[in-house]
């Protein structure tokens, strides 16, 4: 995913959280959940995009519930070469029944 669209310099100015989770359905209800304490939410379904977003734009907290493309330890590997510098968090959440 190319995320050509992005305002850098208005998403770099402002904190927001960045949901990786190849699961739609789990990913829209907890950026739902997110959006109901005013978050500011993006959500990708890949380590790989998430990877490319970071790069841009470094989200605050990184939620990884389920990806596909890349182990959840290569994941975070791979993210914190990108954010050396702000130290983002990382909640890598367990599978849970899709019923949530």
């Amino acid at each position: 995913m190319v995320f050509t669209s992005m305002n850098t310099t208005n998403v770099s100015q402002r904190k927001f959280l960045l949901v990786v989770d190849g699961n739609k359905s789990s990913s829209s209800k907890i950026k739902a959940l997110l959006k109901q304490f005013r978050y500011k939410v993006w959500s990708v379904p890949s380590a790989a995009d998430a990877l490319e977003l970071s790069d841009i734009a470094m989200p605050s907290l990184v939620i990884v519930r389920e990806v596909d493309d890349m182990n959840q330890l290569d994941f975070i590997r791979a993210f914190k070469r990108i954010d050396s510098a702000t130290g983002a968090s990382i909640l890598v959440c367990g599978m849970w029944n899709d019923t949530l």
